[in-house]
């Protein structure tokens, strides 16, 4: 297991390798090969882009639009063409970069090809050793030499191999700066981006993190981020970055090492962390200049945001005013003064008769039209008639929302019929109460009027009598039966009020919770010990014969021809509410032939 801050990016880019090849070159080969236009290539720097820098700009870029986007501070740089161009020096042509496949025949596939690792292939080394020989016309050093460029440098692959495929671009050493490289090297560079995120990706969910092998030019992508940054003076004075075109031919790993110090982020604790920076505009970057020609290259000094020098004028300026013309000026200051003044009194005046009569014209307004006091209220719903009352067939157009409707309807009427049952109730409760006192006063031969205590304790006794039997909900013998609702041909029972129900009625406050509780547990009095389910242990003996008699002979359906002894006589599981008990199974077991 690797640890998580490391670097998993491994690329075969090296320009220092093709910067070597270049320093052994003679003086001949060098001209044909400026000659040709590309020049850029004999002036490339031997530098090298951190693979934790360049992995923490992959893993922030969209290859499909092309777009490197920071979440932290809210950068972005959108790569482009023209940047490639700048950065690897490319010349400006048009024509789409011809490829060939591997099976496809091609003049010279087999020149470069040797016998290595059990096959032939073109490995970069032999190329180099072609290049080392002299021995070549000036049509295939070229060739030799674009390809070992191509392999190390512009499009290098996850390989020491030449890419053979570019054979078909460069047939004609001539024509070989009319393709448009810069296109397609972009287009490369972000397949490769996306190659490996989708890797690393894979390698995070199985757990498994481990080197990844990627090619293209991906340094490019470094030194744009590097040119977008925007560093303060102090630091520009320890370290010169030079932003002369093309880039790659000025940039050094000094400036890599400089931007991952001032760079990195401080906020964790991973090593390879980095945006702190912000970015500058656009126009003080090196890609908002306008492009040189090919080959003649101008020295670029850095761009350092100074104030442009102002024109010089034609007017003389007299150093100090004569002695007759400062009277003159604070006359006409003063003045200038008293008219802004004047003109300010006259708009405030203005401003107040006008809004003097807005406010009569509203007012007048109001007292001849009474308009209605606006209802924020909502509309009555007709549940019935839009929900309830719908046409056969209907229900399956039903959406999410009259759904929703009519569960509320029916939890409303739920409510209502509650209401309703616990009002009649109580309103028994008080037609017996009044019954009784009144038999009570009559046996006693004087009307006896309540006393405001004892009528308000009575009341408060009937609420929470009422109360606990909505808490408990329906008996536990309605319960059993399946059903909640009173038989049409039973009588209502009379609610009797007597001194034991009054002693044993708590004051309580609130939602009565205890009460509910209470409530619960009274409702499972009916489950004794002798209903409830018991747990047999299971010997070897048991199991035994229960997988050979009842799953082999019984459960299992009898093959043709088989006979079986008389086990037991089973029939269907059958539905039965009776004492809380549900679903038991009805059958007769021979118990003398097994026992479990």
């Amino acid at each position: 297991m690797k640890p998580a801050d490391e670097c998993l990016l491994k690329s075969r880019f090296a320009a220092g390798r093709l910067n070597d090849v270049v320093l052994g070159m003679a003086k001949d080969r060098k001209d044909h090969i400026r000659l040709q236009g590309w020049v850029n290539l004999l002036q490339i720097g031997s530098f090298s882009a951190p693979e934790g820098l360049l992995e923490w700009i992959i893993d922030r870029i969209n290859p499909e639009l092309g777009e490197f986007r920071n979440q932290r501070n809210n950068t972005s740089i959108l790569f482009t063409k023209d940047m490639f161009v700048k950065v690897l020096g490319l010349p400006p042509g048009n024509r789409p970069v011809v490829l060939t496949g591997k099976h496809q025949e091609s003049a010279h596939r087999e020149f470069y090809k040797i016998e290595y690792n059990h096959g032939r292939r073109a490995p970069i080394h032999h190329a180099i050793d072609l290049l080392d020989n002299g021995k070549l016309d000036e049509e295939t050093y070229f060739r030799t030499f674009f390809e070992v460029a191509l392999g190390t440098y512009l499009c290098p692959g996850t390989g020491n191999m030449l890419p053979l495929e570019y054979l078909g671009s460069l047939d004609d050493s001539s024509q070989v700066k009319d393709y448009d490289w810069g296109a397609h090297i972009l287009q490369n560079v972000m397949s490769e981006v996306d190659a490996f995120q989708k890797k690393k990706a894979n390698n995070m969910l199985q757990n498994e993190p481990k080197k990844i092998w990627v090619g293209s030019c991906l340094p490019v992508l470094a030194i744009i981020y590097m040119d977008h940054l925007d560093f303060p003076e102090s630091c520009l004075s320890a370290h010169h970055i030079d932003y002369s075109l093309p880039r790659a031919s000025h940039v050094s790993d000094a400036d890599f090492k400089f931007v991952m110090k001032h760079d990195k982020s401080r906020l964790t604790l991973n090593a390879h962390s980095y945006g702190a920076r912000p970015f500058r505009p656009f126009h003080m970057t090196p890609y908002a200049n306008q492009h040189a020609p090919f080959g003649h290259q101008p020295h670029q000094p850095p761009l350092v945001n100074d104030p442009e020098p102002p024109e010089p004028s034609n007017i003389p300026v007299p150093n100090e005013l004569p002695d007759f013309m400062i009277p003159i000026i604070e006359m006409h200051t003063q003045l200038w003064a008293k008219d802004i003044e004047d003109t300010n009194t006259m708009l405030m005046k203005k401003h107040s008769t006008r809004m003097f009569t807005f406010a009569r014209d509203v007012i007048s307004a109001m007292k001849n039209h009474t308009t209605p006091t606006p209802s924020f209220a909502s509309p009555p719903r007709d549940a019935s008639v839009s929900i309830l009352h719908q046409p056969e067939g209907s229900a399956s157009k039903a959406t999410p929302e009259t759904q929703f409707w009519n569960e509320a309807v029916e939890i409303a009427q739920e409510v209502e019929r509650s209401k309703e049952k616990s009002s009649c109730q109580l309103q028994m409760h008080h037609t017996s109460r009044a019954t009784t006192s009144a038999q009570t006063n009559k046996d006693q031969g004087a009307p006896t009027a309540p006393s405001h205590e004892e009528d308000h304790t009575a009341s408060h006794e009937q609420e929470l009598a009422a109360s606990r039997e909505l808490d408990q909900g329906p008996s536990v013998e309605h319960a059993r039966c399946g059903s909640f609702q009173q038989e049409p041909d039973a009588a209502p029972k009379e609610l009797t009020h007597t001194e034991d129900n009054e002693s044993n009625i708590v004051y309580t406050i609130g939602t009565q919770t205890q009460e509910k509780k209470n409530g619960k547990k009274r409702a499972c009095l009916g489950l004794n010990e002798a209903n409830a389910i018991k747990k047999v242990k299971a010997n070897d003996d048991s199991k035994e014969a229960y997988y050979k008699f009842i799953l082999n002979k019984c459960v299992k359906p009898p093959k043709k021809g088989e006979k079986r002894f008389d086990c037991g006589v089973f029939t269907m599981l059958h539905m039965k509410h009776w004492e809380g008990k549900i679903l038991q199974p009805f059958g007769m077991v021979h118990t003398k032939r097994i026992r479990l």
